[in-house]
């Protein structure tokens, strides 16, 4: 891994802090001196975790993992060594058009804090710039984190609207109103059974579709496949040439100037 421009790193213990909810303590700091960079790594394992980095298994229901908090460090490239960000999309939300030369595959949480800030702030931005002028295409897939107890069932609300071509209305729906969710998975449902009329969907439809779990094993193979490329934490991104092998990552809800970087490197 080369170092390249900002992201943010930093995870910590389980606890509510400043508004991070954390699981692991890895801090990495990235310090030019006199020429020379110094790379420190520090991990901390929790011991409410039986001082264990792993998440859960997907298989055995959601992943744990944190939400990734915004203290700029450097990102990294890495070749993926199979077909580059090709190989992270599937058959998810898209924006964009699919020749775009450039592909950003994000791996979010519709209950986490910092994904729905990266939402409102900096997405519309990376939308106007480089989505509708062709440059970037956008992938979105669901990472909901176990601690989250409405994540999954929004998730599986999107993946029920996308059914009706309108998965991107209720994507920013939930985001731009992520208090008015409710606390359990029960009043999520029902709200997203609400919202669904709100944006004229075949509420009958959408309704069955959401209530058979149609879209459960969809959403947690996401999850699966951000654990199995190292995603630890939400909101994080991994950006890439379509025709290329490198793969940028990029960790939390960092400012739209960060991704403006990144992206205009790849375009030279």
């Amino acid at each position: 891994m080369v170092s390249v421009l900002p992201t943010s790193g930093e995870i910590m213990n389980d606890v509510q802090n400043d508004g991070k909810i954390t699981i692991r303590k890895n801090t990495i700091y990235g310090i030019a001196i006199a020429g020379f960079a110094i790379l420190i790594v520090l991990y901390v394992l929790s011991p409410g975790f039986g001082n264990s980095a792993a998440v859960d298994s997907p298989q055995a229901g959601q992943p744990t993992a944190v939400e990734q908090p915004t203290t700029p460090v450097p990102s990294n490239t890495q070749n993926s060594g199979s077909n580059g960000i090709v190989s992270l999309m599937d058959d998810d939300m898209k924006k964009g058009s699919d020749s775009a030369p450039l592909v950003l595959v994000e791996f979010s949480d519709f209950e986490c804090p910092f994904c729905g800030r990266f939402s409102s702030q900096t997405l519309p931005s990376i939308v106007n710039d480089y989505v509708d002028s062709g440059k970037l295409q956008i992938v979105y897939r669901d990472f909901p984190l176990s601690f989250h107890p409405t994540a999954q069932k929004a998730a599986e609300a999107t993946e029920c609207a996308d059914d009706q071509g309108k998965g991107w209305e209720m994507h920013d729906m939930i985001y731009a109103n992520q208090g008015q969710v409710g606390s359990t998975q029960s009043a999520a449902v029902s709200t997203f059974k609400s919202w669904a009329v709100d944006l004229s969907l075949d509420s009958a439809a959408f309704d069955s579709c959401l209530d058979s779990g149609k879209y459960e094993s969809e959403v947690l193979s996401d999850a699966s496949d951000g654990v199995a490329i190292g995603v630890r934490g939400t909101p994080a991104f991994r950006l890439g040439r379509r025709d290329g092998d490198q793969i940028v990552e990029i960790s939390g809800a960092q400012p739209y100037e960060v991704f403006q970087a990144n992206i205009e490197q790849l375009l030279q």
